[in-house]
């Protein structure tokens, strides 16, 4: 599979190497990005005022640069707006990334009854989910989880959850449904619990609870919940001229598992997956050379 990129041969680029154990991905970014420690650009949209007026700027934690001077409400709704979207990426990000390098064996969601707790109550819910997810990890060491919450329709909340190592966790049973089981030990509601087919897609399917409608009740507090064996994967990160950057682009599509381009802010992203073997000894001697951090 051949991915083709729009790139300028003398710029900079950034490529990430993302190890999940069993597959790397690799994210090869159209556009120059900034890189953990070695420094943010001032966007050209600011560089004309920069020194004219440097002490109304503040740079945010990508090293954007805002005139704190607000004009008109359209500019307030503008940078809200912004703010809340880089929120809400940076939580699933967060989630996809910790759940990502692991195998999971069960998807489960979790329905409150208004006989137990006030499911409207966000802060109500989260007290017994994580109660019950505590008194789990006491049983079995090796229980791992990553769980999020979803706010319903009607503004009840929901709780969906990856586990894998359940033995003696988790009492399950057959539901009434195909394909379905039930938690017999949870008490605070319902469950739903569903065997993981693929481990990589429900990675991705978990962040989809993570809505603009949830952040903006769960502004500074929590919005998952990982078991302390989930760990962040280890990154790499390579600095790169264009043409290399289409080089490996080009190679590394030769022997991925998949190949996706998503448009972001900051331009084009290709994500390249595959499994960690497979991938040419020259490659990874390229990117040896390359290497800026960690």
């Amino acid at each position: 599979m051949q991915t083709k990129m729009s790139v300028d041969c003398d710029k900079f680029y950034r490529v990430a190497m993302i190890d999940y154990g069993s597959e790397t991905e690799v994210r090869v970014y159209a556009k120059n990005m900034p890189v953990p420690g070695h420094g943010f650009p001032i966007p050209k949209q600011y560089q004309w005022q920069r020194d004219e007026v440097m002490e109304s700027f503040e740079p945010n934690r990508y090293g954007e640069f805002y005139d704190m001077v607000v004009h008109d409400m359209n500019e307030i709704e503008a940078r809200e707006k912004h703010c809340l979207n880089n929120s809400i990426n940076r939580t699933k990000n967060k989630i996809y990334s910790l759940s990502r390098g692991y195998e999971w064996d069960w998807f489960i969601t979790f329905t409150f009854s208004p006989d137990v707790v006030d499911r409207y109550d966000y802060q109500a819910v989260v007290v017994k989910m994580r109660g019950w997810l505590n008194r789990c990890r006491m049983k079995n060491e090796d229980f791992r989880y990553m769980v999020v919450p979803e706010k319903h329709k009607d503004g009840a909340y929901h709780f969906h959850g990856l586990f894998a190592n359940v033995e003696g966790v988790l009492d399950l049973v057959p539901a009434a449904v195909p394909d379905a089981w039930n938690v017999n030990n949870f008490s605070f509601g319902f469950t739903k619990a569903e065997k993981v087919k693929d481990s990589f897609r429900v990675s991705q399917y978990i962040t989809k609870y993570i809505t603009k409608e949830l952040l903006h009740v769960t502004k500074g507090r929590r919005r998952y919940w990982a078991s302390q064996n989930v760990k962040e994967p280890e990154r790499h990160y390579f600095k790169v001229f264009g043409g290399d950057a289409e080089f490996l682009a080009d190679q590394l599509g030769d022997v991925c598992k998949f190949l996706k381009a998503i448009e972001t802010p900051e331009g084009t992203m290709h994500y390249i997956n595959m499994a960690t073997s497979s991938i040419p000894d020259h490659i990874l001697a390229f990117l040896a050379d390359h290497e800026i951090w960690p």
